[in-house]
């Protein structure tokens, strides 16, 4: 009976569900900690950023690289959404801003009262404490600002003229601090960016209000080239070229671009006929340019040269434009929509330049988005050589080019059309009449087919001649005939030596464009500087170490003594520290 007991009370101990108080514990901790993880308040997070702004620019010499790299981890810390809305903003400003600061343009913009703190004596102590970096930080809580109210439903009006008063305002803090602060600039440049994005929601393609504008831009451009800031002058010099292609002044852009320097760029001697370096000039490595700016110089001075039929320099500044975003952007995560966006742009003008230039692009640039299907529609079209299908083509995707602003471009592919077509029939019949060409090629009438034949044999698009039939064979039906030349030998010409000069000029570029991107760790020169010169006091120009100076008594066995050790180990300690030198 007792061992039936047991028996059931061990089955009964197994089979009841054990209360796990522990777990339970746990969970509730973990939730606790993460509560208390994420609810770190807004204004603490700007704190953070403020004090790693004065805390930089206090210990480095290059202001507008610190402010960049700043820029930069402030995206970190003000990760989520709700750290960037107008509330939370409104929230740094009352503690960041002292009560000077906010009477301005935060008191007629965002309704912020000069005595809104609560903290009495303790916000003047915080606001205090950012004295040095004051200006930086008003002018970066402008600029939130601005973003916010771009990325809302606000009203463009008013985001106008927060931001030209924004850079009215940075460029007076340019002009009254003393040497001018370089810390302002990328501030002032990302300033100017937003005021752009305002002004071109309001007015797309008003030439009257871009001519007002691009007159501002100008000044600024100036101003920013005397005093030695190549980030708003880049963003200007960009701005401008801009404006002038959305008005369609693509003359007066050119010129613009042959007047004018991007900062980062020397001209070279190989640019185009307007003067200018052909979109492809080599890039100064004393003045630190934002790659972004240079990629979007690129995109713009390869959108003129097509414009103005220059292919060979327009694919040159494209290209380079496209390799770049490949090796320094090439990431298709949320926050980089907009470099995605900018390739695909960037990918079907390339598209459309290499076929004006008479080349195919290859199968791969068609498979980054589906978006790029009505140029893969486009390039087959032109490569088939029918007319007929171009033009259809062209209709039924008319809307999307459109879209696109690449209409005017793609309408003169036709001619690139006929040409393809008379490559193919002139490898296809040594012999063909001009009749057939027309039908083929589906031009209007024979004389058109043969001033087209005869345009592509003086470009030295096909190796042929045109024969006219002889005065007796006149008659109704005599046409002329499209004869091609046999071509024996094509390494007699100078077609292979012209694509090795393509081919080596695109790997030279690629080489010294990586030369100039390496970059080095801060301050590495100094410790090799000190290496070398602490060596060089140790064993002197002959690579032997010299001895201390002693008394006269001694020093004879001491010298007898450590002879043999020191040409033993002379060698050795020159070569270890030869490589630390």
């Amino acid at each position: 009976i007792k061992s039936n007991r047991i028996i059931a009370t061990m089955a009964a101990a197994t089979t009841a569900p054990t209360p796990a108080p522990m777990q339970v514990d746990n969970t509730e901790s973990k939730t606790k900690t993460e509560k208390t993880v994420e609810e770190e308040p807004v204004t603490e997070k700007y704190k953070k950023c403020a004090q790693k702004l004065r805390k930089a620019l206090s210990t480095s010499t290059t202001g507008s690289k610190t402010t960049r790299r700043w820029l930069g981890s402030t995206t970190l810390v003000l990760k989520d959404a709700k750290d960037k809305s107008v509330e939370s903003i409104l929230l740094a400003v009352s503690v960041l801003l002292d009560a000077k600061k906010r009477c301005g343009l935060w008191s007629e913009y965002c309704n912020i009262d000069s005595t809104m703190d609560d903290g009495g004596d303790e916000t003047d102590k915080d606001t205090a404490e950012y004295g040095g970096c004051m200006e930086e930080l008003e002018l970066w809580l402008l600029s939130l600002v601005a973003s916010a109210w771009l990325k809302s439903d606000y009203d463009v009006n008013q985001l106008l003229e927060l931001s030209s008063k924004a850079v009215a305002l940075g460029e007076g803090f340019c002009k009254r601090l003393s040497n001018h602060r370089e810390s302002l600039f990328p501030l002032l440049a990302r300033l100017y960016r937003f005021q752009n994005l305002a002004f071109i929601k309001l007015y797309k393609t008003d030439r009257s209000k871009h001519t007002i504008y691009r007159s501002a831009l100008q000044k600024a451009y100036r101003s920013a080239t005397l005093r030695s800031d190549s980030d708003t002058a880049s963003v200007t010099h960009n701005l401008i070229l801009a404006s002038l292609i959305d008005t369609k002044q693509i003359e007066q852009a050119s010129k613009f671009m042959s007047n004018t320097k991007f900062p980062g760029q020397l001209s070279s001697g190989g640019g185009g006929a307007d003067g200018s370096s052909g979109g492809g000039a080599s890039r100064n490595v004393n003045v630190n340019v934002s790659n972004n700016q240079l990629l979007r110089h690129l995109y713009l001075t390869g959108t003129v040269h097509a414009l103005r039929l220059n292919y060979s320099q327009a694919y040159s500044a494209l290209s380079q434009c496209l390799r770049k975003i490949d090796i320094h952007d090439n990431d298709t995560s949320k926050g980089s929509a907009g470099i995605v966006g900018f390739q695909l742009c960037t990918t079907k003008l390339l598209i459309v330049v290499q076929l004006l230039m008479g080349e195919i692009p290859d199968r791969s640039m068609f498979s980054s988005s589906p978006t790029l299907t009505p140029y893969l529609h486009m390039t087959q079209a032109v490569r088939r050589g029918d007319l007929a299908i171009f033009e259809a083509m062209l209709q039924e995707h008319k809307a999307v080019f459109v879209k696109d602003e690449r209409y005017s471009l793609i309408a003169r592919l036709s001619h690139s059309v006929v040409k393809a077509g008379l490559r193919k029939l002139v490898t296809s019949y040594s012999r063909i009449p001009l009749s057939d060409v027309a039908t083929r090629l589906s031009l209007p009438s024979v004389e058109s087919a043969t001033f087209i034949v005869a345009k592509a044999i003086s470009d030295g698009v096909i190796d042929a001649t045109i024969t006219h039939p002889s005065d007796d064979a006149m008659g109704d039906n005599a046409v002329p005939l499209l004869e091609s030349n046999e071509l024996l030998d094509v390494y007699s010409t100078m077609e292979p030596a012209d694509a090795f000069h393509r081919r080596i000029a695109y790997c030279l570029d690629v080489h010294n464009e990586a030369v100039r991107a390496l970059r080095y760790p801060a301050d590495e020169y100094k410790k090799k500087l000190l290496e070398a010169t602490t060596w060089h006091l140790n064993y002197g120009s002959r690579g032997k170490k010299k001895k201390k100076k002693k008394g006269n008594e001694g020093d004879e066995e001491e010298d007898a003594n450590n002879q043999s050790m020191d040409e033993d180990e002379d060698e050795d300690d020159f070569t270890d520290d030869d490589e630390g030198f």
